[in-house]
């Protein structure tokens, strides 16, 4: 799973790297994730991480792909669950002061827990889809301080154990997310 999250950052840094005519921000962000609803009773909040890259389209907007990943703990067991998402945003950028920009963004996408125990696993994907906004700090032309959170609306499939799927073992719930990371900028003005 590490290295599908490492495989896809990987991807989106060379796509930001290619384009030289934008400026291109590229993201990396340490993420605190929280699941709610009787459908995830049990798990705990959890940590993880983000990578995203976003281009500029007009003066005010950009438009983005991100990857994450995060690990929960379970009430009760040393197992956990993980988390791996890979979602587009678009984000509005509102005019700010001197060094700090406010913005608000809306996301969707897709979505994968497991949770491993025993030599057995089960897996589920959904579809990820929410909005938030955060600020950004400028630390210098090409480097500045992304905080934001974001709420979204969780929803899975049914299970698979081992590959067979679980018939009524669908989940679905809301999650907060706060990330702060850096944002660094490539390519032109």
């Amino acid at each position: 799973m590490v290295r599908k999250f490492v495989a896809v950052l990987f991807a989106l840094a060379l796509i930001g790297a290619s384009v030289s005519a934008a400026q291109v921000g590229i993201g990396v962000s340490g993420q605190y994730l929280s699941l709610s609803g009787s459908d995830f009773d049990g798990v705990d909040a959890g940590y993880g991480v983000e990578g995203n890259v976003l281009f500029p389209v007009g003066s005010s907007f950009k438009l983005g792909a991100s990857a994450q990943w995060s690990t929960h703990g379970l009430t009760g067991s040393t197992e956990s669950l993980d988390l791996l998402g890979v979602l587009a945003e678009g984000r509005y950028m509102f005019k700010g002061g001197s060094k700090i920009t406010p913005y608000l963004g809306a996301r969707g996408g897709w979505g994968q827990y497991s949770v491993s125990s025993g030599g057995s696993s089960a897996k589920a994907t959904g579809y990820p889809i929410g909005g938030g906004g955060g600020l950004m700090f400028a630390l210098s032309p090409s480097l500045a301080l992304d905080l934001n959170a974001m709420f979204h609306t969780v929803s899975f499939g049914n299970a698979k154990v081992d590959g067979t799927e679980i018939p009524d073992s669908k989940a679905s719930g809301t999650a907060l997310q706060i990330r702060a990371g850096i944002n660094f900028k490539l390519g032109g003005q």
